[in-house]
Protein backbone atom coordinates (compact mmCIF):
# COMPACT_ATOMS: atom_id res chain seq x y z
CA UNK A 1 0.00 0.00 0.00
CA UNK A 2 1.51 3.68 -0.84
CA UNK A 3 2.13 6.30 1.76
CA UNK A 4 -1.00 8.16 0.10
CA UNK A 5 -3.23 5.47 0.28
CA UNK A 6 -2.25 4.48 4.29
CA UNK A 7 -2.62 8.31 4.48
CA UNK A 8 -5.74 8.51 3.03
CA UNK A 9 -7.39 5.03 5.04
CA UNK A 10 -6.02 6.43 8.50
CA UNK A 11 -7.80 9.99 7.94
CA UNK A 12 -10.87 7.72 7.37
CA UNK A 13 -10.13 6.02 10.48
CA UNK A 14 -9.44 8.65 12.45
CA UNK A 15 -12.32 11.23 11.05
CA UNK A 16 -15.24 7.93 11.99
CA UNK A 17 -13.24 7.54 15.52
CA UNK A 18 -13.79 10.91 16.62
CA UNK A 19 -17.21 11.09 15.19
CA UNK A 20 -16.44 13.54 12.71
CA UNK A 21 -18.02 14.80 9.35
CA UNK A 22 -16.04 15.47 6.16
CA UNK A 23 -18.07 19.01 6.13
CA UNK A 24 -16.47 19.00 9.93
CA UNK A 25 -12.77 18.39 9.25
CA UNK A 26 -12.65 20.54 6.19
CA UNK A 27 -14.04 23.70 7.46
CA UNK A 28 -11.24 23.35 11.14
CA UNK A 29 -8.94 23.13 8.89
CA UNK A 30 -9.80 25.55 6.46
CA UNK A 31 -10.06 23.65 2.91
CA UNK A 32 -13.49 23.18 1.08
CA UNK A 33 -15.31 19.64 1.45
CA UNK A 34 -14.27 18.70 -2.09
CA UNK A 35 -11.24 18.97 -1.42
CA UNK A 36 -10.96 17.31 1.62
CA UNK A 37 -12.71 14.37 0.20
CA UNK A 38 -10.14 13.78 -2.88
CA UNK A 39 -8.15 13.32 0.41
CA UNK A 40 -9.50 11.14 1.90
CA UNK A 41 -9.88 8.81 -1.19
CA UNK A 42 -6.51 9.20 -1.95
CA UNK A 43 -6.99 11.03 -4.71
CA UNK A 44 -5.01 13.69 -3.88
CA UNK A 45 -2.20 15.01 -1.41
CA UNK A 46 -2.65 17.87 0.64
CA UNK A 47 0.03 20.59 1.21
CA UNK A 48 2.75 20.80 3.84
CA UNK A 49 0.22 23.55 5.94
CA UNK A 50 -3.01 21.54 5.28
CA UNK A 51 -1.11 17.96 6.38
CA UNK A 52 -0.49 19.36 9.79
CA UNK A 53 -3.76 20.85 10.24
CA UNK A 54 -4.74 17.58 9.56
CA UNK A 55 -2.52 15.88 11.77
CA UNK A 56 -3.58 17.94 14.74
CA UNK A 57 -7.01 18.13 14.01
CA UNK A 58 -7.52 14.90 13.78
CA UNK A 59 -4.93 13.80 16.97
CA UNK A 60 -2.73 11.62 14.43
CA UNK A 61 1.15 11.10 14.54
CA UNK A 62 3.02 9.96 11.39
CA UNK A 63 6.01 7.50 12.39
CA UNK A 64 3.67 4.45 11.62
CA UNK A 65 2.68 5.37 8.41
CA UNK A 66 6.45 5.42 6.98
CA UNK A 67 7.30 2.25 8.68
CA UNK A 68 3.81 0.78 7.09
CA UNK A 69 2.27 -0.24 10.35
CA UNK A 70 -1.47 -0.09 9.36
CA UNK A 71 -2.72 -1.14 11.81
CA UNK A 72 -1.51 2.21 14.26
CA UNK A 73 -0.70 4.15 11.33
CA UNK A 74 -1.16 7.97 12.37
CA UNK A 75 0.83 11.01 11.87
CA UNK A 76 2.45 13.91 14.35
CA UNK A 77 2.11 17.98 13.89
CA UNK A 78 5.47 18.22 15.96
Amino acid sequence: MSLQSKFASELYRKRKQLGYTQEKVASSVGISTRWYQYIEKGERLPGPEVMLKLFAFLEMEGKNLKEGNETNASVSAG
